[in-house]
Parts: structure tokens; sequence; C-alpha cells
């Protein structure tokens, strides 16, 4: 683990190194549950990269609509986060719930010992929360569950993400669509789910963007609502001081059929343009199969030129060769 200086919250930008075989990682359930066959089928896929993946005790849980009560998925997360032989804490799925548990967590175990904390999606929460608490970095990429489902260009890219691998620092994802701005702005990548972060605005654990780069991604939320939770952000102030704003691609968003509607590109422009800042959508990020994983709060270049962003900062290498 590296500190590379303050971030937005004037905490230490804890960095964890990247993984190498042999490491063992903690697949969690923080979230909803998982569906059958899904945890084997991931779970097959970090084995394969020489991983050592470990399953939480209530990661094959269900209570209602959740993985598991409250108190068994905080003691899933609080047991990966102290075990110190544990390099990442993964997510199973998303879904819902894990806002219910961002005060039970054991802040304090994460930030004397930085791991790599993995998900996107309801793991938003986690991700925003993490770095607001202790300056943790984290990575915005696919669960444990639908690794097998990515895209194979996808899931190369999320391995030499994690692992450090040459081809993840500079690389750069072309055909974004732009809607505003132009030139080149360069901060920390921030964000995740759309609905998730309208969820955390007001609350001590609030997306910090200033200066930041921000990744918004959502699905099955029609235009309407997509514009309802952009107003919350904005009204709230959580996206005052953004630099720029990258939009993923949308999944299920589109209006009903026969319904009088704005398109979700459309809510975005009518909504966000007044920002005045450069705004790509389109981007290969949030749920997709060919979703490109992304650290979250590592710092990114946006151009508004050339439709593009570029990986500036990766994660600190590993200890010994992977």
């Amino acid at each position: 683990m590296t500190a590379v200086g303050p971030s937005a919250s004037g905490l230490p930008d804890l960095r964890p190194s990247a993984l190498r075989r042999g490491d063992a990682v903690a697949v969690v359930s923080p979230s909803s549950p998982v569906p059958v066959g899904r945890l084997e089928a991931g779970v097959a896929v970090l084995s394969s990269w020489g991983l050592r993946p470990r399953e939480g005790r209530h990661a094959r849980a269900v209570h209602g609509h959740l993985a598991g009560t409250d108190a068994q998925r905080a003691a899933d997360l609080n047991a990966a986060f102290r075990d110190p032989e544990v390099r990442a804490v993964w997510a199973a799925r998303g879904g819902y719930g894990l806002t219910r548990l961002l005060d039970r967590l054991d802040w304090a175990a994460l930030a004397a010992d930085p791991k790599l904390v993995i998900g996107f999606s309801d793991v938003t929460a986690l991700l925003v929360a993490a770095r607001r608490r202790v300056g943790l970095a984290g990575i915005h990429g696919q669960f444990v569950g639908r690794l097998h489902l990515l895209d194979p260009r996808a899931r190369q890219w999320l391995r030499d993400l994690l692992f450090a691998a040459p081809e993840a620092i500079n690389a750069t994802l072309t055909g974004a669509r732009v809607v505003s701005g132009a030139g080149r702005v360069t901060g920390p990548l921030v964000g995740g789910n759309l609905a998730v972060l309208a969820a955390l605005a007001g609350t001590s654990d609030a997306l910090a963007v200033h200066g930041c780069v921000v990744v918004l991604e959502e699905v099955n939320e029609p235009p309407y609502a997509v514009d309802r939770l952009l107003t919350q952000l904005l009204h709230s102030g959580g996206l005052d001081g953004a630099r720029g704003i990258l939009v993923g691609t949308a999944v299920g968003c589109e209006p009903a059929i026969g319904v009088p509607s704005a398109t979700f590109d459309e809510v975005i422009v009518e909504r966000l343009g007044d920002l005045g800042v450069p705004m790509l959508t389109g981007v290969p990020v949030g749920h997709c199969d060919q979703q490109r994983a992304l650290v979250h709060g590592g710092r990114v270049t946006l151009d508004a030129t050339e439709g593009a962003l570029e990986i500036v900062e990766g994660l600190a290498a590993a200890t010994s060769p992977t």
C-alpha cells in the first residue's frame, strides 16, 4: 500500500497494492442474494487467475430481499477487513443493502490494512464511503457472480487492472459521445450508480466531487426517474466542483412504449449541460457485458475533443511478481 497525497476529504489517499498470484480474496454478499450457480462460476474465474477465493460465512444467506441480516452481512465484511491474509474484498452481487451497513463497519481496520474493495452498482455506497471515511481507493468493477458473463476482453481488462499489468496503465477507452464541452480535464475518478449516489446525498457519506471526474451509471430506471435522481444530486450540491462527467452505458433506461418521454440522453443533457464541464456518454462502464473496470479514486483524463477516457493512475505494484 502507498499513500500518494490527500484525498478530497483531506484524508490520506490510500492506494492498495495490486494483487499477485496466491493472494486470498474474500467473496462477500453485502447486498442482495446471489442467484444459484453464479457464485461457483465466478469463484472458478478467480481460481483460474491464481487467487485463493474465500467465501464469507454468510455469502449464500437469504433474508427477505437481502443476502442475510444486517448483522450477518456486516460481520462478513468486517471479518475480511480484519483478516491480514485477505488482500481484496470482492462483492458477489449488487442489488440493495449496503447503505444499511455503513455505520456497522470497522473502518479503522480497513485504514490500518488497506485492501482492494471491488464492486459497482449498490457497492457504490461502500466505494464512496471508504474514500470519504478513510481515503481508500477501490475498484469500480464487475461482481464475482458475473465474472464468467463478462466479454473476454473486458475480463482481461479487469485482470490487468487488478494485477497492475503494464497494459492497465495509460490504457484508453475510445468511442464515447461528446455531449458538452471540449478539451481535456484530469482528476480522480469517483462516483458510480446514480440511484445510490442520490441516496447518499445529504448524508455524511455523500460523494465528494470537487476537482474530480464523476462517473454515473444506471440500470432499469426510466428517463423520468433518471431526471429525478439527477435533480436530487444537483439540488443537494452533489455535483458542485466536478471537473468532468462520464456517463456509462445505460441499460433498461428507455421510456415506456406509447408514453410521452424524453430519452435517457436527452435527460442527461438537459439536467447536466448547465454544469459547463466536459461530458461524455456511452462509455462501457456499468451494467453491460463489455464493462471496463476503473480505479475509484484513481486519476483519469477525460478528453472531450476525441471522445476518450485515458487511465492515468492504476494500483500500486504488487510486492512480488505475478
